[in-house]
């Protein structure tokens, strides 16, 4: 017998390689410059969010707003009224603190009297004062850098207490004012400074006598007679 044939199993065919899929470049122009895309094979960017790599968007501008003094423009225009109000007693105040210091001279006519606190007076005499004396009669000397002046004033009046409880004292070329009555004349014997006479009897018009002490160096000018009922005027009886 013929050895029987031996039979070969059927060829099995290779299966195709597998592509590995490949990132597709976007398309360019007809000038090379690539194209806007999302191109097929590129990441698509969520809604709302930048592509990788790209910057993000500018926010949506918000309705303009208007500056401060616009918006309280009319809050400001009703403060006025309440402002004023609240202001107006602290300029009353300082007015009248103002008119409580004598500022407003009062000068003499071309008769050289000075009409003042329902009054006439006139400067008599001003100049170095020369016949101080201590209360032992003895000859007063003011204190060294100092000198001491004597004025003289004349007051007519119809009722002496117009002019009861004025205020006296000498100016200087420099605007300073000095007391009558100073310490430096407590050991000297002088009458009390007043614009009334010593005796309640004296006919109208009456002399009074003061005296005031100035640095040596000072220039008198005036002597200021001031009633607190007349302020903020006072008589100015020039010295010369």
């Amino acid at each position: 017998m013929a050895p029987a044939a031996t039979l070969s199993p059927p060829a099995v065919a290779a299966p195709p390689p597998v592509s590995q899929p490949s990132q597709i470049p976007p398309p360019h122009g007809a000038a090379g410059v690539p194209m806007v895309g999302p191109f097929p094979g590129q990441p698509v960017p969520a809604q709302g969010f930048p592509m990788p790599g790209q910057p993000a968007p500018p926010p949506p501008a918000g309705p303009k707003t208007r500056g401060w003094w616009r918006r309280n423009i009319w809050g400001l225009v009703a403060l006025l009224p309440v402002l004023a109000l609240a202001l107006a007693p602290s300029v009353k105040d300082g007015l009248d603190l103002y008119n409580r210091h004598p500022h407003e001279a009062v000068l003499p006519s071309a008769d050289g009297w000075t009409s003042y606190s329902d009054a006439r007076m006139r400067l008599v005499s001003f100049g170095p004062a020369t016949d101080l004396k201590t209360y032992g009669g003895e000859p007063f000397q003011p204190p060294g850098k100092t000198k001491a002046w004597k004025a003289t004033i004349e007051v007519e009046a119809a009722d002496k207490e117009s002019v009861i409880g004025c205020n006296l004292a000498l100016e200087d070329a420099e605007g300073r004012l000095f007391g009558a009555k100073p310490d430096e004349l407590s050991g000297a014997r002088t009458p009390f400074p007043s614009c009334t006479p010593e005796d309640d009897e004296a006919p109208s018009p009456w002399q009074v006598e003061m005296y005031f002490v100035t640095p040596d160096s000072a220039r008198p000018a005036a002597v200021r007679v001031t009633s607190g009922l007349h302020l903020p005027h006072y008589a100015r009886l020039a010295t010369s």
